[in-house]
């Protein structure tokens, strides 16, 4: 299987590096992946969790102060409970402060409706013709309850005559504010007509509250803890808040500018909005016209969320570390023996040392490859001893060789002294067979080493051939077709004289005229092509392919085969072409040696 070119650097990276690689790439990064989606998961719902609870919250609170102020409505419609007074607002025509309160009657009205409920800092009477009755309790102020009255007077006569619509109910910006800036009372209005006259109209009734009332309500007593609680009247006027009211207040200057002077917020239909490192949520009283903030720290609305995070972290931390030991176990029993076969086989081309073994201590795949060096190492050992005695063997063989050297030079010289006698004799034919002979002996003798040149060959190869024309009587005829630019070439030692041999002893044993051999050699590129052909008698395919086995009997011609490939390569093989009755023609092919 190929590998593809951008993986080449992880092929060739170190086990090790491999190693982390996987655990990054197949562990860590999916799992950090996949718990970063989850955590996504996580924190959505989280904060749609938060988000309803909180909305819910408040739906609570704007439920609670709804209910509180209807009560408080209820109390002003006790102005209907006094029939004295509407009658005479009906008996008058039109009613006025002067002429329905001069028995008092209109203030002792506004006392019992006063006293008949908690934390009222006043009550007020508003005439169509703008003529005032106040009561205050202990809850407020006189002056400011008439001149917060006398600056809502133009708003008052407007909503009498029904030109406008009126709030019904607003937050104090005359009184006093505490600490953290609220109003200290906040009022509520409700128009009177006379039931006995028509519904004619007899003025606005108005009922001063003091925040202390809020204060008391059990809705907004339990969001104490829950965040800054903020309640706004229709106008953005604080009205009250369970903490310092700065942030929402900024919050709504800053949106304001942003979007021109405009009054409401994002998240004034129950969504949870960011604002700096807060979430806040907002809703609108359709009954009062009051806006509800809720603000909570950041942190508190993703609690949940970190806690996951924390925990996350947690789990990456021990996945890092585990995948840190698995490496370090990985290391230890696999990359380092593998690095210790690694030292020991690089060890292999030192002699002292190939004797060296592994410890094989376990049965997992690191024991069977230890052992498997082991008996490799033993292998190879065993060839070394026997290719060190065979060294010697061929050493002593060739000592042996130049102690014999003796007998060739005394045979040699011995056949001088017959070619001498012969040719005193006047016997030329056997002279010139034992000088071929001598001169063959000589060569042998002279040339020890495996490769002579191509020159001195064929003069061997002349010198043998004139003796086999003593030995068969002149019946064949020897053709040379040689390229003399090649006669310095070097060659192995008796390259043609098996081939001629085998053609003059074999191809012509049924022919007795016409024999010829004929010895090529030419240039065939980085090559030197040789080609010694007779008109023989042939061989069968059989024949040839037994010639050319390394253990054949006879002349070698497949040890020479062989020999060539040994020493040049596969491709320099012996080729035989030949058919039964049409001759014999060897090709051999061996490189240029100078």
């Amino acid at each position: 299987m190929r590998r593809g070119r951008g993986a080449g650097w992880f092929w060739n990276m170190p086990l090790n590096g491999k190693i982390a690689v996987i655990f990054l790439g197949g562990i860590s990064i999916p799992f950090f992946v996949i718990s970063i989606l989850v955590f996504q998961g996580i924190y959505r719902n989280a904060m749609e969790s938060e988000n309803q609870m909180l909305n819910r919250n408040l739906e609570n609170v704007v439920s609670g102060v709804e209910g509180m102020l209807m009560d408080y409505e209820m109390t002003a419609e006790g102005v209907y409970d006094y029939e004295e007074f509407l009658k005479s607002a009906a008996a008058a025509e039109e009613p006025q402060a002067e002429q329905l309160n001069r028995d008092s009657s209109v203030n002792l009205m506004l006392s019992n409706i006063r006293r008949s409920r908690e934390f009222m800092a006043g009550a007020s009477f508003v005439f169509p013709d703008g003529s005032i009755v106040s009561q205050v309790s202990g809850y407020g102020r006189y002056e400011e309850t008439v001149r917060e009255t006398e600056g809502q007077m133009e708003e008052l006569l407007a909503q009498m005559e029904g030109r406008v619509p009126g709030e019904v109910w607003q937050a104090s910006v005359v009184g006093q504010k505490d600490a953290n800036g609220r109003a200290a009372y906040f009022s509520g209005r409700r128009i009177i007509r006379n039931i006995y006259n028509r519904n004619q109209l007899v003025g606005i009734v108005i009922l001063h509250i003091s925040t202390l009332a809020l204060d008391h309500l059990a809705v907004l007593d339990q969001e104490e803890d829950q965040g800054l609680l903020v309640i706004l009247d229709g106008s953005n006027h604080l009205l009250w808040s369970n903490g310092d009211a700065e942030p929402v207040l900024a919050l709504l200057s800053e949106y304001a500018q942003r979007e021109g002077g405009k009054q409401e917020l994002p998240g004034h239909r129950g969504q949870l909005e960011e604002y700096g490192n807060h979430y806040y949520i907002c809703q609108e009283s359709a009954y009062s016209g009051w806006r509800f903030i809720h603000m909570v720290p950041r942190g508190e609305v993703e609690r949940q969320a970190n806690m996951f995070l924390l925990f996350l972290a947690l789990i990456l931390c021990l996945i890092i570390c585990f995948s840190v030991l698995c490496m370090a176990l990985v290391h230890r029993f696999i990359v380092y023996p593998v690095r210790k076969l690694i030292v020991v086989m690089d060890e292999v081309d030192d002699l002292e040392k190939i004797h060296m073994q592994l410890p094989v201590g376990r049965k997992d795949e690191i024991g069977l490859l230890y052992g498997t060096y082991n008996r490799l190492n033993q292998r190879i050992s065993g060839l070394v001893l026997q290719l060190t005695e065979t060294l010697r063997q061929d050493k002593e063989k060739e000592i042996r060789l130049l102690h014999s050297q003796l007998n060739p030079h005394f045979i040699y010289n011995t056949l001088e002294s017959i070619s001498w006698i012969a040719y005193e004799k006047q016997l030329p034919e056997v002279s010139r067979v034992v000088a071929g002979l001598s001169e063959i002996l000589k060569y042998s003798i002279k040339f020890s080493d495996a490769y002579v040149t191509f020159g001195n060959e064929l003069e061997m190869l002349e010198n043998y051939i004139s003796i086999q024309r003593f030995r068969f009587e002149d019946r064949f005829l020897a053709v040379y077709d040689i390229d003399e630019t090649l006669l310095n070439y070097k060659t192995v030692k008796f390259m043609f004289q098996p081939f001629v041999e085998n053609a003059l002893i074999h191809g012509f044993k049924q022919k007795e005229k016409d024999c010829r051999v004929t010895i090529r050699l030419y240039d065939q590129g980085e090559d030197i092509a040789a080609e010694i052909e007779d008109n023989g008698c042939g061989m069968e395919e059989v024949m040839v392919e037994q010639a050319l086995s390394r253990y054949t009997k006879g002349i070698g011609i497949g040890n020479l085969n062989r020999s060539l490939q040994l020493r040049f390569g596969e491709r320099y093989q012996i080729q035989i072409d030949s058919r039964p009755g049409r001759g014999t023609r060897i090709r051999l092919r061996i490189p240029k040696i100078p």
